[in-house]
């Protein structure tokens, strides 16, 4: 068993997709929402009295949606910020970053200038528009496949004609079945001279001759500020419980009877505590009033804050049957990630907890899932995490006591393939 704070965070080509700028770089350079002090000296102390800081904290807001069970962002600039600063949340009208709006100005912009080389595209456009070149590429290079067999199939048929003449040709004639060789050989040279050609043709990305320049009225201009922007960033509990209670950096509003209010640690707590079990359909959780130690969201909560504390950034998995999936230091943008996450919880004496399904307890589950990570270059982690024995006379609502009394523990996963570990 090894821990993953002592690995090696990525290999420096185990992806294509890098950031290719300083400026994304630094754009995305810190994890947290939050200024890290620097080291205490006495030029620290000194400038702030001689220089003081216009710069603000950006306050964090965010609303609870019982129907989704997830933390809403709707403030365009604190969407970015979370993102920028972390990876946290994802945009409900995007795959990750929330850049709908961006998208759907490019989009009216498209319509306009017939093209789009000079608009900043996003990540999403640009892959969209990647398929496209190679779906188009497959089609031509098709085509041209299509086109040499036929190619072929005649030019058998023209030299089958040709055998046939010279065998009913008396000995007088061979000079002219020698001249219709060198023909067949020149027919033969111009086809693979012309599939060369054409194949180079379609191997070159696809791009559009014209460019118009990208000059806009004022009336386009203000068209296309005014669209509204219809994405919201939505946050797990796992994230908003981390901003709140890990860092400090988000309050949660909750509507009750017409009234908004902030709420606090402990009712953010048992809100999620409360949600996870409704959502686990646990009857027999539902009954009984207590948190428990073995709470859904107390399990995930615990492996998500484990995984942070070490640096990585931690996003759902549902994608590749995990409960999360780390990335390095430089997130979603900076290449794939490298760990799938499975979620274990056992008590402190090995039993494993009831509420986890009998599927995970299979060999077959396991072999699935591997074989799933191992099919998108990802290792598989089985995190572990230690629940306390419930004797039932003990509450489990204070977070800072309770967080305290679990640990996890890491154990890599990796298929065994005889012919490439035979050493």
């Amino acid at each position: 068993m090894s821990s993953l704070a002592n690995r090696r965070v990525e290999q420096p080509h185990s992806s294509a997709k890098r950031i290719r700028s300083t400026r994304t770089g630094n754009i995305y350079s810190q994890l947290l929402p939050i200024n890290l002090s620097e080291p205490i000296s006495f030029l620290s102390t000194l400038i702030p009295i001689l220089r003081p800081s216009k710069q603000q904290t950006l306050k964090l807001r965010g609303a609870y949606e019982p129907i989704s069970n997830s933390v809403w962002i709707e403030d365009a600039s604190t969407m970015f910020f979370l993102w920028q600063r972390g990876f946290f949340g994802k945009g409900s009208l995007s795959r990750s970053e929330p850049t709908w709006l961006h998208r759907a100005r490019n989009r009216r912009l498209v319509e306009i200038l017939e093209d789009d080389s000079q608009l900043r595209l996003t990540a999403e456009e640009l892959t969209a528009k990647r398929r496209i070149e190679r779906r188009d590429q497959k089609i031509q290079k098709l085509k041209l496949k299509k086109k040499l067999d036929l190619q072929d199939e005649s030019r058998i048929t023209n030299v089958q004609e040709v055998v046939e003449s010279e065998c009913s040709c008396p000995p007088d004639e061979k000079a002219d079945t020698k001249t219709t060789d060198d023909e067949i050989v020149k027919v033969d040279q111009n086809t693979a001279k012309t599939a060369r050609i054409t194949s180079e043709i379609t191997t070159k990305p696809l791009k559009n001759v014209k460019n118009k320049s990208l000059v806009l009225t004022e009336e386009v201009r203000d068209e296309v500020q005014a669209i509204k922007n219809l994405e919201h960033l939505q946050l797990m509990n796992e994230e908003a419980f981390f901003l709140t209670f890990g860092l400090g950096s988000l309050d949660v509003f909750s509507e009750e009877e017409d009234q908004t209010r902030v709420l606090s640690i402990l009712e953010m707590w048992e809100l999620f505590c409360r949600s996870s079990v409704r959502a686990s359909r646990d009857a027999s959780s539902m009954k009984d009033e207590r948190i428990r130690s073995d709470n859904p969201f107390i399990i995930s909560y615990v492996a998500y804050h484990h995984f942070r504390s070490l640096g990585w950034v931690v996003r759902s998995g549902v994608k590749f049957c995990s409960d999360w999936v780390l990335y390095g230091s430089k997130g979603p943008v900076g290449g794939h990630a490298e760990f799938a996450i499975c979620v274990i919880p056992i008590y402190e004496d090995g039993r494993l907890v009831k509420t986890l399904s009998d599927e995970r307890r299979s060999w077959r589950w396991l072999n699935t899932v591997n074989r799933v990570c191992a099919g998108v270059k990802k290792t598989l982690v089985l995190a572990y995490v230690v629940v306390p024995i419930d004797d039932g006379r003990e509450e489990f609502r204070s977070p800072k006591k309770v967080l305290s009394r679990y640990s996890v523990k890491e154990v890599l996963i990796k298929r065994f393939i005889p012919t490439r570990m035979r050493d």
